[in-house]
């Protein structure tokens, strides 16, 4: 099948060849047709089988055949879950529309008031995260009532990050008259089923959803213990002029740690993690693109929409926890029918996802044997920080600089100073069990007999030459309770009187306030 079969727009059947698309995938073939006849889809295939471009054209045909309307509010919507991959959709809209088509991107981290300026622009097309566009919602400053074409791109994934609610909201405030195109790498009908009431009957095109061309990328595991991965990775690096490589690890500190090292020993990388804000992402990933530097260290927030020419290696340092996110992890090479290279580094913390991984792939990755060049040098890479993070190793603490050590906690002789009313609280006892201008209970008193409260500890200790500042405290309170109980009987017989008054109803507990009316005491004639 070519793409003129497929009952295009003029224009973009031109667009496509001058940018040399040649023939349309097996995913564009089946879902381009439908798609056009405003049918609603769920579409799942692996990552790489140009996807974007499957829902992208049907979506710019609609909009360009009804470019002559008057109505002035945007006509389509596309979801993403990430940042990075709303960025890569709108760069491949305006590849394919240019200036037929007005559009707004719209996502989180960046200047909130130039997207408001982009939307006075009338945009017709909205490619957005469900966050940022949530709140232009909330705002009354982007009406969707009139939004008839409605994609979720990693919909499983979209779902699956919480954004379910966000999600419904935005459906609810499109066009009942909506299309819906759900499309994804992977297939979760548990979350597509959250927005099942918003579609009418779709159809279902699955293509090898899961399934990773084993002809293509090379995968191999490597088994290494947590303190020889990061020398092993340098040397690996250094001896090997594969780029450019994705490592990717499961927490964004060893992504910092990782990064600095390479970097140390001139092997120029650069993080992408959560920690990262949006500009200084975008700009990575441009540099990245343009073979600025050799490197990209990652967390799973790059495994699914990142979209790079050429990727030689990837490299798994953590075994993923899920084994769905390895399917996109090394779906990031062998991309567009290229060979390429998957490596995952196992360590004693990384045995049991390794099982669950090869469990769920049904088949044993192939066991690389590390370069024992690599491991005899390992000892003498130099580190500048220990890797840490969820499953640091304690077996690190050992390297840090020697500490005054400590006797055995029994024969450790009490020299600090104890808090003395947590040490009161703790073991209070008899007043006649403590000696005489002692300043620290003794501890062989027996249990039967701590049973004073600390306010009695407290005063056989008031006559302590030396009053500390925690034991004038306590004194302090101990006069207090001793004034309570020196209250005059005449006093006492005043507060019943009024307690009981305050029972009958009789007369308020409290004494009225003299500013306000109450009665005053008569003035003495003198």
């Amino acid at each position: 099948m070519q793409f003129q079969e497929l009952s295009l727009n003029t224009y973009l059947l031109e667009k496509i060849q001058s940018l040399g698309f040649q023939e349309p995938t097996a995913i564009q073939s089946a879902t381009i047709p439908l798609s056009l006849q405003g049918k609603d889809l769920i579409a799942c295939a692996k990552t790489g089988s140009g996807k974007t471009l499957a829902f992208l054209l049907p979506v710019l045909d609609y909009i360009i055949q009804h470019k002559s309307d008057e109505n002035k509010n945007p006509r389509a919507l596309v979801l993403a879950p990430t940042r990075e991959l709303a960025v890569q959709i709108s760069e491949e809209a305006e590849k394919l529309a240019e200036s037929e088509v007005a559009m707004a991107t719209l996502y989180g981290g960046v200047d909130y008031e130039l997207q408001r300026k982009n939307l006075s622009n009338q945009p017709k097309l909205i490619i957005a995260t469900p966050g940022r566009l949530l709140d232009f919602l909330r705002n009354k400053e982007i009406y969707l009532g009139d939004v008839v074409r409605v994609v979720l791109d990693e919909a499983d994934r979209m779902l699956d990050m919480g954004f379910i609610d966000d999600v419904k909201k935005i459906m609810a405030a499109t066009s009942e008259n909506r299309q819906v195109l759900l499309f994804s790498a992977t297939i979760d009908y548990s979350a597509i089923y959250s927005v099942w009431d918003y579609m009418k009957e779709p159809e279902e095109i699955l293509i090898n959803p899961e399934l990773i061309d084993h002809e293509k990328i090379s995968q191999s595991v490597l088994h290494l213990s947590r303190d020889e991965k990061l020398p092993y990775l340098i040397q690996f690096l250094e001896h090997n002029e594969l780029e450019p490589v994705i490592i990717f690890s499961n927490s964004r500190r060893y992504v910092d740690t990782i990064v600095s090292n390479l970097n140390y020993h001139s092997i120029p990388a650069q993080g992408l993690s959560s920690t990262v804000n949006q500009k200084k992402r975008l700009r990575i990933l441009e540099d990245f693109k343009e073979n600025k530097f050799r490197v990209l260290v990652a967390t799973d927030v790059a495994s699914r929409g990142l979209h790079v020419e050429d990727i030689k290696l990837v490299i798994n340092y953590d075994i993923p926890q899920e084994p769905e996110s390895y399917v996109h992890r090394i779906g990031r090479t062998a991309r567009a029918g290229k060979s390429g290279e998957a490596i995952s580094i196992c360590s004693e913390h990384d045995y049991d996802f390794l099982e669950k991984l090869e469990r769920y792939l049904k088949y044993k990755l192939d066991v690389k044997k590390p370069e024992e060049r690599f491991i005899d040098n390992t000892e003498f890479v130099r580190i500048k920080e220990a890797p840490r993070g969820e499953d640091y190793d304690n077996s690190r603490r050992k390297e840090r600089p020697p500490q005054r050590q400590q006797a055995p906690r029994e024969h450790r002789k009490s020299t600090h100073r104890h808090h003395p009313a947590k040490e009161f609280a703790q073991r209070p006892l008899r007043p006649e069990a403590l000696p005489p201008k002692q300043k620290n209970p003794p501890r062989d008193i027996p249990r039967e007999s701590r049973r004073e409260a600390p306010v009695v500890v407290a005063r056989a200790l008031s006559g302590s030459a030396k009053v500390g500042f925690f034991q004038r405290i306590i004194n302090f309170f101990t006069g207090k309770k001793e004034q309570k109980h020196a209250i005059s009987r005449k006093t006492m017989e005043l507060l019943e009187r009024e307690a009981r008054e305050h029972r009958d109803g009789r007369k308020p507990f409290h004494k009225p306030n003299k500013r306000k009316g109450g009665r005053q005491p008569s003035s003495k004639k003198k």
